[in-house]
């Protein structure tokens, strides 16, 4: 087959697959409100829909997206730029999550587990990247990672005790 006749054959498959590409009929709809789509199926258990988080705005203060019963509760949190797009949650309903970047996975870790043995709680299961706190108001879990695309994090599942 000469080149010529391959690029023919090609041009118009390419232009097809573009056309339902870019008006949405192929793969179905990216809505995470399917009541937004009247045509949208009812969502499957194994569809998801992935968002990549945007890395946090160092200038947003913290104590906009830190629910105010973390404060209120003397829960002691490291230094750092709390990721408000990761905060889940209300301490006072259940579990609570927050992510907060730090400069490093071993100063984080270091950090939040001297604030939180100074503030009284005792430590229970401890690893090199997780440990377990509870002063029998509030169970911590502090666990650090590298996690794009934020680097360094420190990660903390508040629940009461």
């Amino acid at each position: 087959m000469n080149p010529t006749r391959r690029t023919a054959l090609l041009s118009p498959a390419l232009a097809l697959v573009l056309t339902a590409i870019l008006s949405g009929c192929a793969g179905g709809t990216t809505t995470a409100d399917p009541a937004a789509n009247s045509s949208a199926a009812a969502p499957s258990a194994s569809a998801a829909i992935v968002e990549t988080p945007a890395p946090a705005d160092p200038s947003a203060p913290a104590e906009n997206c830190i629910p105010s019963d973390v404060t209120a509760a003397g829960i002691p949190l490291v230094d750092g730029t709390v990721v408000c797009d990761l905060v889940r949650g209300e301490l006072n309903d259940g579990t609570l999550s927050i992510v907060i970047q730090v400069g490093s996975v071993d100063e984080g870790f270091s950090q939040a587990t001297s604030a939180l043995t100074a503030a009284g709680y005792s430590a229970g299961v401890t690893s090199p990247e997780a440990s377990n706190f509870t002063n029998g108001t509030y169970t911590v879990l502090v666990s650090v990672t590298e996690q794009d695309p934020y680097g360094a994090v420190v990660t903390y599942a508040l629940s009461p005790a």
